[in-house]
């Protein structure tokens, strides 16, 4: 049986992931904090450094070699470039991530955005701080899930919001703030760059993370998310983050992995993972663009409880 690692396995949806993989894969969790849930359920776990920490390529590798891990699955923004190093060191696993060129892209929010207003794909108003038009949307230039990303409507909640994070002088995007509805979208590309499919989910809630979401076919957001794939060459699963407004698309996020949103993906389309492994090398994909829709995901939590220390 092949060996999968998923990395933040304190996340929302890396045990959904496992239990969805479990009959076809062996699955063994990690994450660098020792108390997180998925370090203690039923599956094999380990505890690796942080993602930004020195040591991490190297603990990795020899956990990698050590277990035979054949597919490697990383949900943590600072792992990604760190995983691409180790792939340069082995050829023993293969990652489900895109390229590296497509991960450095995305990770900078400020260079993205302008790479898809050169493209035509997506465009929105960026900001200094002299000429803001309120409202405006917030946030680090690098950074990931909603962490300090705030709607603001004036000068003092600006000042504000610089004043509560100690930004002064770190590098912030400021853009226009767009009404419209929200959608996240899981883009399936195998490593030839072919695309499997394209599943948008318009958000009806969100806390941090979407917590309820409604599948939702949109032809002109499949196109935009195949020019990305045509333009941008990820070679391997990513999402995008978009508000549609006005019959336009703007993307303010693309997220060079899947997202928590992959587990209703895995209900109205099929299994991300599975897609990837089943199409791996293939070419000459024709796209699927139907899937089922308006099922509606009502996210809730699950606890696990252990003892301390164990």
């Amino acid at each position: 049986m092949k060996k999968i690692l998923i990395t933040g396995a304190g996340g929302s949806y890396a045990l959904r992931l496992a239990k969805k993989l479990e009959s076809k894969y062996k699955i063994i969790l990690a994450d660098a904090e020792p108390n997180s849930s998925g370090l203690h359920s039923k599956y094999e776990s380990i505890v690796i450094p942080m993602g930004n920490e020195k040591n991490f390529e190297e603990i990795l590798l020899k956990i990698i070699i050590k277990k035979n891990i054949d597919y490697i699955i990383p949900c943590v923004d600072e792992e990604l470039l760190k995983f691409h190093k180790i792939k340069e060191e082995s050829n023993q696993f293969e990652l489900i991530l895109p390229s590296k060129k497509f991960v450095d892209l995305c990770l900078n929010k400020d260079i993205l955005m302008d790479k898809l207003e050169k493209l035509d794909i997506s465009s929105i108003p960026t900001y200094n701080f002299e000429n803001v038009e309120f409202p405006i949307i917030a946030k680090p230039i690098q950074g990931r899930g909603s962490r300090q990303v705030h709607k603001i409507d004036n000068n003092d909640q600006l000042e504000g919001y610089f004043k509560l994070y100690g930004l002064k002088n770190k590098p912030v995007l400021l853009q226009k703030y767009f009404g419209g509805d929200e959608y996240t979208i899981s883009v399936i590309v195998n490593n030839k760059n072919e695309l499997i499919g394209v599943v948008p989910k318009k958000i009806l809630v969100k806390r941090g993370i979407t917590r309820m979401a409604i599948s939702d076919y949109n032809e002109k957001i499949n196109n935009v998310c195949k020019k990305i794939v045509d333009e941008l060459k990820p070679c391997g699963p990513f999402n995008v983050q978009l508000k549609f407004y006005n019959d336009t698309s703007y993307i303010f996020e693309i997220n060079p992995r899947l997202s928590t949103t992959s587990v209703m993906t895995d209900e109205v389309f099929g299994n991300e993972i599975e897609l990837f492994i089943d199409n791996f090398d293939k070419e000459n994909i024709e796209p699927n663009f139907k899937f089922e829709e308006n099922v509606i995901m009502s996210r809730y939590e699950e606890a696990i409880y252990f003892k301390k220390g164990k």
